[in-house]
C-alpha cells in the first residue's frame, strides 16, 4: 500500500493478519495508486514474537524519555542505524520496537507485545514521522490544523491549555474543518508555507487528507479576559520552536527544524491568543488576523 501524504510518498506493508486488515481503514483516504520511483520511506509492519531482539545488543543509547508507565528508548548502532524501543520498566516488560535506518528511509517494526490488534505500533509511528518530515524539510507542530474560508490557522498549545476546546468552536459556530486534530504538518511551497493532514491525531480522532495555505499559527494560552496580539522576531520563532517535533539526539536536523521554523515564522504572522473557552475568543481572533491583512 502505497500512500500520499502531501508530497511525500509512505508505502507500508502489512503482514497478512485479519488484526493488521482492521486498521487500513485509517489509511484509506491517503492511499495512492503506486508510483514507479522508490517511496520516501518504506514502513514494514510484519513483527516477529519470541525474545527480546535488542536487549541482547550492546549499543550506545542516544535517547531515552519516561512518560508513565512507560520508557522510550532509542539505541544507535555503527552504521547509524536506530533500535527504537517501548518498555514497561516495572514489569521488565518489553511493548515494541523498531529498526530504523540511517536516513529515515526505512522503519521496521521488530516487536509488538502490545496485544492492541495493531493499534498500538501504528500510533507508535507518529514518534518516529516528524524525523522523517525534517529531512524532506516539512516540520511537525503539535497543534490542531483548521481550515477557515479556504486557509489554514494552526492553533498550537501544550497539552490540556484548551486547543481543541478552541478549535471545535471554530467549527460549530463558523463552519470551520478541523483537518487535524493534534498535528500541523507544514511545507513551504512555491506560493508559500502549507499546512496538511496525515492519519496520525493524537487522541482527538480527528483527520483528513486536506492542504490549506498557512493564514496564521497561534500559540494558545489561557486568560481571564479575551486578548490577542502579533509576535514578532525572536519572540515569534522561539514560542513556534517549543511546538516543533524533533529528534534532539540529531543535531543536524534540530538545525534543519530551526532554519524551517525560521522561514515559517518570518512569512506567517504569529498571534498569542490569550482567552477563554467561548466564542468572544474566536471573534477577536479573526478580527486580529484580518487586521493583519488589511
Amino acid at each position: 500500500m502505497q500512500l500520499q501524504l502531501h508530497n511525500l510518498i509512505m508505502e507500508i506493508s502489512l503482514e497478512p493478519d485479519p488484526e493488521w486488515q482492521f486498521w487500513r481503514w485509517k489509511l484509506d483516504p491517503f492511499q495512492c495508486a503506486p508510483v514507479s520511483a522508490a517511496p520516501d520511506v518504506r514502513v514494514v509492519f510484519s513483527h516477529e514474537s519470541g525474545t527480546d531482539k535488542i536487549g541482547q545488543i550492546r549499543l550506545p543509547v542516544v535517547f531515552s524519555e519516561k512518560n508513565g508507565f512507560y520508557t522510550y528508548t532509542i539505541y544507535q548502532a555503527p552504521d547509524g542505524s536506530l533500535f527504537w524501543c517501548m518498555d514497561r520498566p516495572a514489569k521488565k516488560q518489553r511493548i515494541a520496537s523498531f529498526f530504523i535506518s540511517p536516513e529515515w528511509t526505512e522503519i521496521k517494526l521488530l516487536e509488538d507485545y502490545s496485544y492492541s490488534n495493531g493499534q498500538l505500533p501504528f500510533e507508535l509511528l507518529s514518534r518516529m514521522l516528524p524525523s522523517v518530515f525534517l529531512k524532506h524539510s516539512i516540520v511537525q507542530l503539535h497543534g490542531v490544523l483548521l481550515e477557515d474560508s479556504g486557509r489554514g490557522i494552526l492553533i498550537c498549545a501544550d497539552s490540556g491549555i484548551g486547543k481543541t476546546t478552541h478549535a471545535r468552536l471554530w467549527r460549530d459556530y463558523r463552519h470551520s474543518i478541523i483537518i487535524n486534530g493534534d498535528r500541523a504538518s507544514c511545507v513551504k511551497e512555491k506560493n508559500g508555507w502549507t499546512a496538511f493532514g496525515i492519519p496520525w491525531c493524537g487522541t482527538s480522532g480527528e483527520y483528513m487528507n486536506r492542504a490549506v495555505p498557512i493564514r496564521a499559527i497561534v500559540a494558545l494560552e489561557r486568560g481571564e479576559v479575551n486578548e490577542a496580539v502579533r509576535l514578532s522576531g525572536i519572540e515569534a520563532f522561539f514560542r513556534v520552536m517549543s511546538y516543533l517535533q524533533y529528534p534532539t539526539w540529531e543535531p543536524l536536523l534540530l538545525e534543519k527544524g530551526m532554519d524551517l521554523v525560521q522561514d515559517l515564522t518570518e512569512s506567517v504572522p504569529v498571534i498569542c491568543l490569550r482567552c477563554k473557552p467561548d466564542f468572544e475568543a474566536v471573534e477577536i481572533l479573526e478580527k486580529t488576523i484580518k487586521g493583519l491583512e488589511a
